[in-house]
């Protein structure tokens, strides 16, 4: 399983037969207490890479389809669709995750400037790469500093690579995310596994 469906598992509560895997059989009762919170961090970080993640995805263009916002499950990303697809900042208020909700400012004001408030480092990069550019060959530099490579090519693709850069996205779903938004249009969406992600595919791919 890739990095990133392990991710969108993880947040919508799809992952646990992970958590079956990891947790030992018998362990000492204040053991496992003192696990608890590493868990719970690991979870937080989790969720909050996913979160990070629906933004670099989401974002970056106007979307083609608000109605289709609607059918996102989670609330943060749902706002997110929203805001950048004509709702404005004001719904950048109801997202929850600090680096999302800085985003959101960003692709809905134009602003570089929010996006020294992520600290995901991939993250900061892409949001640069989308809102920061003042030409397309330096919007796409800053996809240079995105560590993760499907993210990467992602970044490159969208920020003016054009569809052959998709083909080195291994994730599945990210790829015919890549091929909607390069000019594939919004059939690609329908090889996406992951609901919410498919439903933000349909509102910003154009036909």
């Amino acid at each position: 399983m890739s990095v990133t469906h392990f991710l969108i598992e993880f947040t919508l509560g799809l992952s646990s037969t992970h958590s079956a895997v990891i947790r030992p059989a018998r362990r000492p009762l204040a053991s496992r207490d003192s696990a608890r919170p590493r868990r719970g961090g690991f979870r937080r970080a989790a969720a909050r890479a996913t979160l990070l993640l629906a933004a670099s995805l989401l974002g970056g263009h106007a979307w083609a389809n608000s109605a289709q916002c609607g059918f996102i499950q989670d609330p943060d990303r749902q706002a997110y669709c929203r805001a950048v697809n004509g709702g404005g900042s004001g719904q950048c208020g109801f997202i929850k995750s600090r680096d999302l909700q800085a985003r959101c400012r960003a692709e809905v004001d134009r602003n570089p400037g929010q996006c020294g408030f992520i600290q995901d480092r991939d993250a900061a990069a892409e949001c640069r790469a989308s809102v920061g550019g003042k030409s397309e060959s330096r919007s796409s530099g800053q996809c240079g500093f995105v560590q993760d490579p499907d993210r990467r090519a992602y970044c490159r693709a969208t920020s003016g690579g054009g569809s052959g850069q998709c083909g080195f996205i291994r994730d599945s779903d990210l790829q015919a995310l890549c091929r909607a938004e390069t000019g594939g249009g919004r059939g690609q969406c329908g090889f996406i596994k992951d609901r919410d992600l498919q439903a933000a595919c349909r509102a910003k791919a154009r036909d």
